[in-house]
C-alpha cells in the first residue's frame, strides 16, 4: 500500500503529500538519521519501547520504523545515536490515528 499513490490518496486524501514526503525523506541513499533530521522535514516523535520501534514524524504522518546501522543490525538507541542509523524498515505509517497496516483486534 505504501508504494501506491492512489492507495495512499484513498486512505488519507488530505495527507498524501505528508505521507509521501515522510517516506521519501526516510529513503534518501547515503543519509543517516542525523542527516534526515537536519533537513527539518522529519522529527523524532517517540521511541515505542514495547515494540522496539522509532516514531518519525512529518506533519500529520507518523512512520513506525526499525532503525538499522550499515550492517543491517538494529541501533539500540537511535534517538541518542542518529549518526549510526543508516537505514530504516518501515512497519507502518499512521495519520490522525489511522494506520496503513490494519491490526487485528
Amino acid at each position: 500500500m505504501l508504494r501506491s499513490r492512489r492507495r495512499l490518496a484513498d486512505r488519507w486524501p488530505t495527507s498524501i503529500d505528508d505521507v509521501q514526503l515522510l517516506l521519501a525523506t526516510m529513503q534518501v541513499p547515503d543519509f543517516t538519521l542525523h542527516d534526515v533530521l537536519e533537513t527539518g522535514f522529519v522529527t523524532i516523535e517517540s521511541e515505542l519501547v514495547p515494540h522496539g520501534l522509532l516514531g518519525l514524524r512529518h506533519r500529520r504522518a507518523l512512520g513506525l520504523v526499525d532503525a538499522l546501522n550499515r550492517d543491517g543490525a538494529r541501533v539500540a538507541s537511535p534517538k541518542q545515536h542518529p549518526r549510526q542509523v543508516a537505514a530504516v524498515t518501515v512497519h507502518d505509517v499512521v495519520v490522525d490515528g489511522v494506520p496503513a497496516v490494519r491490526r487485528s483486534a
